[in-house]
Parts: C-alpha cells; structure tokens; sequence
C-alpha cells in the first residue's frame, strides 16, 4: 500500500544528511548569561544566530552547563607540565 505523503527525497538519494552545529561551551554560557539579564528568547536567538528551541534547551539545560563549565574552567584540573 502507498503512503499517503511520499517522502521529499527518496532513500537512496545522493544528497548527503545535514550536519548537526555543536554549540561551544562559550556560546551556551552567553546564552544563559543574557538569560540571567532578562532577555527574551527572540532577541538572544537573534543576537547569536541561533533556532529558538535551541535557546530553550540551554536553559533547561542550565546547571548542567555550569556544572560542566566549573570543571571545565576549575585550576585544579588542568594539566601540569612535568620535564623529564
């Protein structure tokens, strides 16, 4: 039986799959910093280029952002340097 709505492109295309954009640590951290500061969602997604669902998901995603940011930025983890 056929679908009802045919697919855009068919499984065997040639088109390759649209590649995911990672966010910096940096660039989530601004994010929630302009949160914090009041600013509406439309205007930070504007501002960084970003979908506005993505917006709302670094801020769900807040302490685990800055949990990952204290360790990643903590003095205690990085690396030392020994000759030998």
């Amino acid at each position: 039986m056929a679908t009802k709505h045919p697919s855009a492109s068919p499984a065997g295309s040639d088109m390759p799959k649209r590649a995911r954009k990672t966010h910096t640590l940096e660039e989530r951290l601004e994010v929630l910093d302009r949160a914090e500061k009041g600013q509406r969602n439309s205007v930070i997604q504007t501002a960084l280029g970003m979908n506005e669902a993505t917006v709302k998901c670094i801020k769900c995603n807040a302490m685990k952002i800055r949990e990952s940011a204290r360790r990643f930025f903590s003095k205690k983890n990085k690396r030392k340097n020994s000759n030998r």
